[in-house]
């Protein structure tokens, strides 16, 4: 969707520590519950590596279109939005809000901090 708005979308990237030719990096996770399902928590390949690095380097977001409480997991994640939802719909209104072609309103109705103070720095 970002590609048909005109931008260049790179799937993977060799992370460097230096010369970095990417202007944001933007981290979308799907994670709803389902049978059987006994955790919704990130995998360790999911929070591996690249989370560590990329926050630091170049702006960085992370989208959550299911669990809105992905950010217990990533306090350093400078930018987080609980999009709630994978549908189609919903996420063409997550990529308009990201372009700026409309703003980000409402309020969580629960608490994505975890009621965790550490996790609002």
């Amino acid at each position: 969707m970002l590609s048909e708005e005109g931008f260049t979308v790179v799937r993977e990237y060799e992370v460097k520590d230096e010369g970095n030719e990417i202007d944001v990096v933007v981290f979308l996770v799907q994670k709803s519950p389902g049978f059987m399902q006994n955790s919704m928590r990130l995998s360790p390949q999911e929070t591996g590596g690249l989370f560590k690095w990329y926050p630091t380097q170049v702006p960085t977001v992370f989208i959550s279109l299911g669990n809105p409480y992905t950010l217990y997991e990533l306090p350093s994640m400078p930018t987080m939005i609980n999009a709630y939802n994978a549908t189609l719909a919903v996420q063409k209104e997550v990529i308009r809000c990201l372009i700026g072609k409309q703003p980000f309103r409402g309020e969580s109705p629960i608490d994505a901090f975890c009621g965790l103070e550490w996790a609002k720095l």
